[in-house]
């Protein structure tokens, strides 16, 4: 019962979770609000919606995950996972808390999450784990924390709020935002000729996400400046601007790009998926795990490292000669191999 009017509860569903490995428990909700706060919103935007409400005590996140996996492919049921993030910490604290949960949640890391970073962090972990088994993406809408209502930065409560997408996470970046990325590489290396200091504003949240990416100018068919980065350790939209002013300016096979050449370069960018370590016995097994057209590669041994895009492809389209190619731009002969040698793969998405 709400202000709005009544809220009917699903029994039918509460009875079929119930026999998924869930119990009745009225005292549960006695002193916990937070099914109470999802009330109002449910009302007003699904008037005539069932809800079942679910908390998770000591249960395996595990358990949560089966029922979502259960109900997923129904279209009548929608899934709210509630919890505040981080505690009672100063704000700054809470910043380093929240961003670390914010990276778990976007990169699909569930197992290492802790109670302080949510209080309901369990809930938030089976749907983590329900996406990464999916190869689902989990896209940032936004994170803020208390203070920004109350003014009082010594003792906050953290929030954010995420939405699941039914594809991986550089492809809907990819599908719904290509114009603003590329405009940002645009504009950050625009800038940099014309001496502005460029501060990005009103940009979407979902591009704070942190992922790898390169930027590649040419000219013509003529490669004119490519930088990027392989490990997603920044928000996109720092490492755009970062790589693009980079490829322009900073590429050392080139001289700097000058404002009479803007006109006639094309510039493109490619997001990179987190590299993935690749387990092999030897070469041959290596060669076996690799799909071209598919898969950028990372190399490492004896102190040596080098990447290939996955368009790359395009110029070497055979496995062993993509491979021995890498070898030699890592500054090892085409024929090295040993104990150590490392090699992880990632895929791409262009944007052009």
């Amino acid at each position: 019962e709400i202000p709005l009017g009544n809220v009917q509860i699903n029994k039918q569903l509460a009875v079929e979770i119930q026999n998924m490995g869930g119990q009745f428990c009225d005292e549960a909700f006695i002193n916990e609000h937070s099914i109470e706060i999802q009330l109002p919103f449910i009302k007003q935007y699904f008037p005539n919606a069932q809800i079942v409400p679910v908390l998770i005590g000591g249960s395996n996140y595990t358990s949560i995950r089966n029922i979502i996996e259960h109900y997923w492919n129904n279209q009548k049921i929608g899934f709210i996972i509630s919890s505040d993030l981080s505690h009672f910490r100063n704000r700054q604290e809470a910043l380093r808390i929240d961003n670390t949960t914010a990276d778990m949640i976007e990169n699909l890391l569930p197992d290492n999450m802790i109670p302080d970073q949510a209080c309901g962090y369990k809930a938030i972990c089976s749907l983590v784990s329900f996406a990464k088994e999916y190869g689902f993406s989990l896209i940032r809408v936004g994170i803020t924390d208390s203070s920004e209502k109350s003014g009082d930065e010594t003792s906050v409560v953290g929030y954010g709020c995420w939405f699941l997408a039914e594809n991986n996470k550089i492809d809907f970046l990819k599908e719904h935002f290509s114009n603003i990325i590329l405009n940002l590489a645009k504009i950050s290396i625009k800038s940099q000729i014309e001496k502005i200091n460029l501060k990005v504003e009103n940009y979407p949240r979902a591009l704070e996400t942190k992922t790898a990416s390169f930027v590649t100018l040419k000219t013509g068919e003529n490669l004119r400046g490519c930088i990027g980065t392989i490990i997603p350790s920044e928000p996109l939209v720092v490492n755009i601007c970062k790589n693009a002013r980079n490829a322009a300016f900073n590429d050392p096979r080139f001289t700097p790009v000058q404002e009479n050449e803007l006109g006639n370069i094309q510039l493109s960018v490619s997001l990179l998926s987190s590299p993935t370590k690749m387990i092999f016995n030897d070469e041959d097994d290596l060669l076996s795990q690799i799909q071209p057209q598919i898969d950028g590669l990372i190399i490492k041994d004896v102190g040596r490292q080098a990447v290939f895009l996955p368009e790359v492809w395009n110029l070497i389209p055979e496995k062993k000669d993509f491979l021995n190619s890498l070898k030699q731009k890592a500054g090892l002969s085409p024929s090295w191999f040993s104990n150590t040698f490392e090699a992880y793969k990632f895929t791409a998405s262009y944007i052009i």
